[in-house]
């Protein structure tokens, strides 16, 4: 029996090597850690809070192309004695998989399966979660998507079995280069309801960018329409960009309208952009009501290791008030793949009853150390 044992051990081990011979096995990710504060963004409040996080993206290729690809999240959370970023406590673990999917290369398409990445723009989606299969044909000047994705599955198996009242969405993207560098992109979805809420809907949203002379321009416009909703969401905006030495310079315009919602990774230090800075007044635009801003922005490169950044925003909120925020940013690189950003901001309530009331204005500031392998 002991000999049967070792044997099978053997063999299994040496299947084990066999395999990862003919698979390329590479690793990389990205950590950091923050110190966040915060002044008046309730009345009279404020709090200062740390966190951090480590992620590991794991990527394995066959010898014939196809790949497997999975990050996992470690240690993600606020600083809490063990509690919150290690995630001590029996019911607390902090380790999870956020995406993990296959892909293989089938002549001219490739196909995924798995819970995907799935973005389009910082504007309309971006880096979201699907549990998507998808197919890419890819020339060279055009890019066409085709996918599927199982947003809801009833998890009763006899009841989804007689009704299969499940929500799903089917879409396309196609990307195409045009002449003189322009380039345009569009999405659309049919957002399939089976569930008693019968909720259909269709989003969509183009977006076109390229040079005019020395000045980079980018537009998109979006919408969203669902059986359910009074009205169909609409949401765009424009942007300008100018370059020259050390020095750029750049303005965009935009606005919502009817509860339309931009992708929590759009926006600036304090307006929007909740994915990516803590101290946001307004994590995304559009979500307190019909939302026109402005924002200007310049970049000053002091050298190629340091990078400072200013921002000026005016935005109109329908609930709540007049935004007026001033902010900046220092981003300096320490070493190859290690940099320490420093923000900081104001945020300047125009209209009395302010922001949820708050007619203060707020004061947020942060520090990040982050690492990329």
């Amino acid at each position: 029996m002991k000999k049967f044992i070792a044997a099978a051990a053997g063999l299994a081990l040496a299947g084990s090597m066999a395999t990862t011979a003919m698979a390329e096995v590479t690793f990389g990710g990205d950590a950091r850690a923050r110190a966040i504060t915060m002044s008046d963004y309730t009345p009279g409040g404020s709090v200062s809070k740390l966190d951090s996080r480590v992620r590991l993206v794991v990527n394995a290729k066959a010898k014939g192309g196809a790949t497997a690809t999975a990050r996992i999240r470690m240690a993600d959370g606020m600083w809490n004695g063990g509690n919150g970023a290690t995630g001590n406590a029996d019911n607390a673990k902090n380790i999870y998989v956020d995406y993990g999917f296959i892909t293989v290369p089938m002549g001219p398409v490739t196909v995924s399966a798995g819970r995907q990445i799935a973005s389009f723009s910082k504007w309309f989606s971006w880096d979201g979660r699907k549990d998507r299969l998808k197919m890419v044909y890819k020339n060279a000047a055009t890019t066409l998507v085709g996918f599927y994705d199982k947003n809801a599955e009833l998890t009763d198996e006899v009841n989804d079995w007689l009704t299969d009242k499940d929500k799903n969405g089917y879409g396309v993207v196609v990307a195409q280069g045009m002449g003189g560098g322009w380039k345009a992109k569009g999405i659309a979805v049919f957002m399939q309801d089976e569930t008693p809420a019968a909720n259909d809907g269709i989003i969509g949203s183009l977006l076109v960018n390229g040079k005019a002379g020395a000045v980079a321009l980018e537009a998109e416009v979006s919408m969203k329409d669902y059986d359910n909703a009074a009205d169909t969401q609409m949401g765009g905006y424009l942007k300008a960009v100018y370059k020259t030495g050390a020095v750029t310079v750049g303005g965009i315009a935009g606005m919502t309208a009817d509860g339309f919602m931009v992708d929590d990774d759009f926006g600036t230090i304090m307006i929007g952009n909740g994915n990516n800075t803590p101290i946001t007044v307004a994590p995304q635009i559009g979500a307190g009501g019909d939302t026109v801003f402005g924002v200007g922005h310049v970049n000053f490169k002091v050298s190629g290791d340091l990078g400072l950044d200013a921002y000026v925003t005016y935005a109109t909120i329908d609930n709540y008030a007049d935004l007026i925020e001033v902010s900046g940013q220092a981003v300096y690189s320490i070493s190859d793949g290690a940099a320490l950003t420093v923000a900081a901001g104001a945020v300047i309530p125009s209209d009395e009853g302010g922001l949820n009331g708050n007619d203060d204005t707020m004061f947020g500031a942060y520090a990040k150390l982050e690492v990329k392998y």
